[in-house]
């Protein structure tokens, strides 16, 4: 539990960073703020089942989606820092809780220390079917 709720505050930090970096004004801070916590609640949900379905349901979501949403935050007043490639696939139940979280971890590690951690770093992720 340390260790995820650390990386929350990587996430946090990160974000306010790149925030910071852009805004002249804190108006325009406040914004940019409010628009990544927005995308990380996004991601988020996409995680949970959907609580006003009155028939249970399969978690669902896609593997782009997914991705797209935990790394809109690390995207740099418009400059598009994570690409994707290949074949967007459906993602269901408890491995959709699972690859957000390794998503999660994933993004946090390469904000901290790898492509993201630096202003021209760029990430592509793919996918194939099997």
């Amino acid at each position: 539990m340390n260790h995820r709720m650390k990386n929350i505050f990587a996430v946090v930090s990160a974000v306010i960073g790149l925030s910071e970096r852009n805004a002249n004004a804190i108006n325009e801070l406040a914004t940019d703020l409010g628009a990544r916590v927005n995308a990380l609640a996004v991601a988020h949900q996409l995680t949970l089942p959907d609580i006003r379905d009155t028939v249970a349901r399969s978690e669902t979501a896609t593997m782009f989606a997914l991705v797209l949403a935990l790394f809109f935050v690390h995207q740099d007043n418009g400059v598009k820092r994570v690409s994707l490639r290949g074949d967007d696939c459906v993602v269901q139940g408890p491995f959709l809780t699972s690859l957000g979280l390794f998503l999660h971890e994933f993004a946090t590690g390469v904000v901290k220390y790898g492509a993201l951690s630096t202003k021209q770093g760029r990430v592509e992720i793919g996918a194939r079917p099997r």
